[in-house]
């Protein structure tokens, strides 16, 4: 009997991928194997007849591989499956640390956002929101961690001039999401 497996990947922070399994064994009877990551174990799974038969996993981040093969029909030990690893990114980050202070009609002035983790070396999407509406987006304005994005007071404004912005999501150059942590106050 034999297990070989295919699914090596690299997924977002919490995302899983598919680990494909090919079971061979011998024309009688049901192959047993157990799918193991160095710490969990599925155990004693058991396929049987027809061979060849193709399985899918889905599984998180880790290294896999089938285990304890046994062509149970024969009662002979089978061989294991080559390791596949599923590896995964690390999560992007987006904080708000500096603040242009008090615009007036027409203004503008740099809102800055530091970056770190996940894929800071292609396009980077960080969203804000303006009074909890009028999203900003940033992505070209944003060079390795840090991001700077110009708002402007409309014309016309009523009120104090003071705006709120939030961070809403931060999309690293992978298309994996992360974290996001901030808002300010321009007054």
């Amino acid at each position: 009997a034999r297990v070989t497996m295919t699914g090596d990947a690299t997924v977002c922070s919490g995302e899983e991928a598919a680990l494909n399994l090919v079971v061979n064994g011998s024309t009688t009877g049901p192959v047993t194997f157990d799918l193991f990551n160095g710490a969990t174990l599925d155990s004693n799974l058991t396929v049987n007849p027809p061979y060849p038969a193709t399985l899918t996993f889905t599984r998180g981040a880790g290294e896999y591989r089938a285990i304890n093969v046994r062509d149970v029909a024969d009662a002979c030990d089978g061989q294991e499956s080559a390791i596949v690893t599923i590896t995964e990114r690390p999560e992007p980050s987006a904080e708000i640390i500096s603040n242009p202070g008090p615009l007036c009609d027409g203004t503008t002035g740099d809102l800055e956002i530091r970056l770190s983790g996940g894929d800071l070396n292609g396009l980077i999407s960080v969203n804000l929101l303006r009074d909890g509406a009028n999203g900003v987006t940033l992505s070209d304005a944003i060079t390795g961690t840090l991001g700077t994005a110009t708002i402007t007071q409309p014309v016309g404004s009523t009120g104090d001039n003071s705006d709120v912005y939030s961070l809403v999501n931060v999309v690293d150059a992978n298309g994996c999401p992360g974290i996001v942590n901030g808002s300010t106050e321009t007054v």
